[in-house]
């Protein structure tokens, strides 16, 4: 099966929607030159979707320079959620499992190429919050690295290169490395058994920890812990939790 770009039409749709994406995902209207600076995209193949895609109903034009949403998007996504049964299946045992961690935040997470998907996420005495999608540099992200850890190293050093063309390459702490080699290097020498920690790399007594989850769909699925860097080893409260939600997800297979 060749692949999509090669069908005929397939490119152009994949370009539209690269731009619904981040428009999407951005925190205001975006002009159509920084939309081509960061998708790579030609500035004439840009304005000629985005003058389309607004003609259909999802984008709008709030001043004559920008572009942002609009309820076509709505209409697309309106009852998303539930065709996704990671939003609902495991929800009960991550919030029980996150009670149990006052001041830390328990996520169900995905890398979409290079973009972070949040299934869930819970905090101690809240509701659980699903499908949160939006561009965060993956060099700071334990969910990013560790699924890129599993992945040939040149294809993890590409989604890294294009993150930070899109999400720019903060360098908060002095832990971080300047490269996405150096980045990938460090966060190997950071695996605990099979758990990624983070101590101390987005800001002083902040941790950031993930763990692989066994998935339903085989996508990589990863199980992360953030907040301050707790008295216990950060690894034995995932894999703890770990079980919990993979119990809830395989029920067959924990009965």
């Amino acid at each position: 099966m060749p692949p999509a770009s090669a069908i005929p039409g397939a490119k152009v749709l994949l370009q539209g929607l690269e731009l619904l994406r981040l428009l999407a995902q951005a925190d205001g209207p975006i002009s159509a030159t920084a939309l081509a600076e960061r998708t790579g995209q030609h500035p004439s193949t840009v304005s000629r979707l985005l003058s389309g895609l607004v003609k259909a109903g999802y984008l709008r034009k709030p001043d004559y320079h920008s572009f942002s949403v609009d309820l076509g998007m709505v209409t697309v996504l309106g009852r998303v959620r539930q065709h996704f049964p990671l939003t609902t299946k495991p929800r009960a045992a991550l919030a029980a499992q996150a009670s149990l961690l006052p001041g830390m935040r328990l996520s169900l997470a995905t890398l979409l190429e290079h973009q972070l998907v949040y299934w869930l996420a819970a905090d101690a005495g809240q509701e659980p919050v699903d499908l949160i999608c939006g561009g965060y540099p993956l060099h700071l992200s334990s969910i990013a690295l560790r699924i890129l850890l599993d992945l040939p190293e040149a294809e993890a050093l590409a989604v890294l290169a294009t993150s930070r063309r899109w999400y720019g390459w903060e360098l908060p702490t002095p832990h971080i490395p300047s490269d996405e080699a150096g980045v990938l290097s460090a966060a190997r020498n950071r695996l605990q058994h099979d758990c990624l920690v983070l101590a101390d790399w987005q800001g002083s007594g902040h941790l950031s920890a993930a763990v692989p989850v066994r998935s339903p769909d085989g996508r990589p699925l990863i199980l992360a812990l953030s907040g301050p860097i707790p008295r216990q080893a950060p690894h034995e409260i995932l894999h703890a939790a770990r079980i919990a939600v993979e119990a809830a997800l395989f029920p067959g297979d924990y009965s």
